[in-house]
């Protein structure tokens, strides 16, 4: 709809990265999967929410298990339990205490937020930064384990088996209707410094074609 302009995509930086940089005038339009915090408001941030997907267990696709419950998943992140069922290990992929993966994570439940602290603080644990660079290691790490949103997968086409939650399979169907509850939402982060083109294209988030897009990738539109 416009031949005329040239969308680059970086690189995952992840939120805080992203913003940052949009701050300092490295790019035009940030994607974050979290609110804005008080100081990135401070330096001219300004966010709008435009989708929103279910927050997902994901395993390399060797792992026999199909989903997990709310007991097993603080189980296995408290360290008390650390091979799946067929007596392989488990690998826990995990993110940077800051980022929103991980704040999801421990927001689950008062005993996951143990969990997830406790496994942040053991020796020998993988981190991936990025979200591209988590969903990498799951899935070519065997026996692993770590979180992504369906909307990632569908769009980059990884090869990773979704788990479900209590019994739940992750899809925009369930987390509309309440039977899926975790989901992550997502923002355009601008400034007042943003190009206009950039401005259009965050308008074309909220067209008709753009909401079709996002629906048929796994996402909620508001």
């Amino acid at each position: 709809t416009h031949p005329g302009t040239r969308a680059e995509v970086f690189p995952s930086l992840g939120s805080s990265g992203g913003i940052k940089a949009l701050v300092n005038g490295a790019l035009d339009i940030a994607i974050s999967g979290r609110p804005l915090k008080d100081p990135e408001k401070e330096k001219g941030a300004s966010a709008i929410e435009y989708a929103k997907t279910p927050f997902i267990l994901i395993s390399s696709p060797d792992v026999k298990t199909a989903g997990l419950n709310i007991r097993e998943l603080e189980q296995i992140y408290a360290g008390q339990v650390q091979s799946w069922p067929d007596g392989s290990n488990i690998r826990l992929v995990m993110r940077p205490a800051g980022e929103s993966d991980t704040s999801l994570l421990k927001g689950i439940s008062p005993s996951m937020e143990k969990g997830v602290l406790s496994a942040l603080s053991r020796e020998g644990m993988v981190f991936a930064i990025t979200d591209q660079e988590s969903v990498e290691t799951v899935e070519n790490t065997p026996g692993s384990l770590g979180t992504s949103t369906l909307g990632q997968v569908v769009t980059e086409k990884r090869k990773v088996k979704v788990l479900s939650f209590n019994g739940v399979n992750p899809t925009a169907k369930a987390m509309a209707d309440g039977s899926y509850h975790l989901h992550k939402s997502f923002y355009a982060v601008t400034t007042p410094k943003t190009a206009e083109a950039a401005i259009q294209f965050i308008k074309f988030l909220f067209s008709k074609e753009g909401r079709e897009i996002l629906t048929d990738s796994g996402y909620l539109v508001k």
